[in-house]
């Protein structure tokens, strides 16, 4: 999925075309080579991140949550995009117009530890089998990547 991204553009839209690539292959284009020194710490972080939940990209099983007009000319709300493997869970969550100032999304049953994120403006925790997202504004891009820690502390 491309992220076309250019200097001109702000953080905020930059996280969003960051997070969708999370829901394939992540491939980047535009003026890269012109990008100001906080977008380039962005796009390395996305890059940093984006390399751990590969298996989950590609063997996960996808849900999609979301409220809203998903009208596509008009798109207004919230979406989030599960994708489970295992003990691992990935979420891409993306506003469009008129999103809530909060939401909590039900996670599969697990004791969820946050491991890695990506959430622009946006704030997003495991809290009591729910995904707790907060701050969230117009046109934002967020990816949370959680692992079940009870799984994970059995393995060791």
């Amino acid at each position: 999925i491309w992220a076309v991204l250019n200097p001109w553009q702000t953080l905020r839209e930059m996280g969003y075309r960051l997070a969708s690539g999370f829901l394939g292959r992540l491939c980047l284009s535009g003026g890269i080579d012109g990008l100001q020194e906080d977008q380039q710490a962005l796009m390395w972080q996305a890059l940093e991140l984006y390399r751990r939940p590969t298996p989950i990209i590609r063997q996960g099983e996808t849900t999609v949550l979301g409220e809203g007009c998903r009208n596509l000319r008009h798109l207004s709300g919230w979406q989030c995009v599960l994708r489970r493997s295992g003990t691992h869970l990935l979420a891409v969550i993306h506003t469009f117009d008129q999103p809530p100032a909060k939401i909590s999304i039900s996670l599969p049953v697990g004791n969820w530890h946050l491991v890695g994120q990506l959430s622009g403006t946006m704030t997003a925790a495991p809290a009591e089998g729910f995904l707790r997202v907060e701050q969230m504004a117009e046109h934002c891009g967020a990816v949370v990547l959680l692992t079940d820690a009870k799984e994970r502390n059995e393995a060791t």
